[in-house]
């Protein structure tokens, strides 16, 4: 699940440690149109939880835009 992108690493790091709680956080770092970006994901600890749960999850959270993706480019 996609969390959300920041254009400050400090940032990303604060999301991930509020995700710690439900998941386990991942940052990627991506470069878009020559600027540097903060991609904060999180992923499940168990196979048994589904990507819709853990976005259910994540909604609860206040953060209403996280989404579902396919591939991580």
């Amino acid at each position: 699940v996609q969390v959300a992108s920041f254009a400050q690493a400090g940032n990303a790091d604060a999301m991930m440690k509020k995700l710690a709680t439900i998941g386990q956080p991942h940052m990627r770092e991506v470069d878009v149109n020559g600027k540097r970006w903060y991609r904060v994901m999180v992923w499940p600890r168990h196979e048994k939880v589904s990507q819709d749960t853990l976005l259910s999850e994540v909604r609860q959270m206040g953060l209403a835009d996280a989404k579902v993706i396919s591939n991580l480019n």
